[in-house]
């Protein structure tokens, strides 16, 4: 059986190695938030500044076409390099701040902005909707066949 300087000096040993063990705890844990800290400042602005890339184009939604008909896709912000325009495959099918474009069918289209080589993200998705000649407003647009 312990006396009473046996259990009041384990205690104290239990306490100490309970206080060393949090102040580790803290240490390791602080350190963790010091590399994230330093790590989201290397990546700050991984959208645009930090490392120059151009902001994403917003491309104007378009009206809806009948088949043969013409419409032009373009931006309703700037672009200080070069806009190259795809489909939803991933077909460029222009560049230049306005897509003069005749589709057969309805087709998805998005821009990117090109800066010294470094390409923004891709623009939002617009689509092109093409109407059928039996469309009620493709009617009077159809040139006559004979």
């Amino acid at each position: 059986m312990l006396n009473s300087y046996e259990t009041k000096n384990r205690k104290s040993i239990n306490f100490k190695i309970i206080y060393v063990f949090l102040c580790l705890l803290k240490s390791v844990t602080l350190v963790n938030a010091q590399k994230q800290y330093i790590g989201s400042k290397n990546n700050t602005n991984s959208d645009n500044t930090q490392n120059n890339t151009p902001p994403p184009p917003i491309v104007e939604a378009p009206t809806p076409i009948c088949v043969g008909s013409k419409t032009e896709l373009s931006l309703s912000n700037s672009c200080t390099g070069t806009v190259i325009w795809k489909t939803s495959t991933n077909l460029i099918v222009g560049k230049g701040n306005v897509l003069s474009i005749s589709p057969k069918i309805t087709t998805s289209y998005t821009a990117i902005c090109k800066v010294d080589d470094i390409e923004s993200k891709p623009s939002n998705v617009v689509t092109v909707i093409v109407n059928a000649p039996k469309f009620r407003g493709c009617l009077q647009h159809q040139p006559i066949m004979k």
